[in-house]
């Protein structure tokens, strides 16, 4: 498509946050929270290994993660690290309150990437490619490259930056 014909309108999630109201956040609360659920992270060799990453990156930060356990990891029966607590799926306003609130994220959600980056919460992405580059560019979102506590600290010391491309929720 010829760039001149493209035009940004916004982000149907700033739109979906701003429907359902925007969250108190409580820069108080003291933990982590982890979802999983794309096809190359799920199998139970490479998931443990992702939930164990998970689980060291957030006790760096002495922190509990609040583990949203989908249907297909659930499946796999694993035993989860003693610093998770396991929380079924729930809906996206009750996510978005857990989600405001927490400390770090550690994610392989498009959805949730880009709800952590509209909030500046630090964000792990854990997948090889993303169909949302530009939270990258938003000072707290990362990469995950295999180095769990390098990827933690880069995320957490970035600074929160606006993103153009996120619009004014009126999409």
């Amino acid at each position: 498509i010829c760039p001149t014909r493209i035009k940004v309108v916004g982000n149907i999630i700033v739109d979906a946050i701003r429907f359902i109201g925007e969250q108190e956040i409580d820069r108080h609360a003291r933990y982590a929270i982890a979802t999983l659920h794309r096809n190359e992270n799920i199998g139970s060799g490479k998931t443990l290994k992702l939930l164990n990453a998970i689980s060291d990156g957030a006790r760096a930060l002495d922190l509990p993660v609040h583990f949203i356990e989908m249907p297909r990891v659930k499946q796999l029966g694993l035993r989860y690290p003693d610093n998770f607590i396991v929380r079924p799926p729930c809906g996206f306003g009750d996510f978005l309150q857990l989600e405001t609130n927490a400390t770090i994220e550690f994610t392989d959600s498009g959805t949730n990437q880009e709800v952590a980056t509209y909030f500046g919460i630090p964000c792990v992405v854990i997948r090889t490619s993303t169909e949302r580059p530009h939270t990258y560019n938003s000072g707290r979102t990362v990469p995950y490259n295999g180095d769990i506590h390098g990827c933690v600290t880069l995320a957490m010391a970035g600074k929160r930056s606006d993103i153009a491309e996120f619009g004014d929720g009126n999409t």
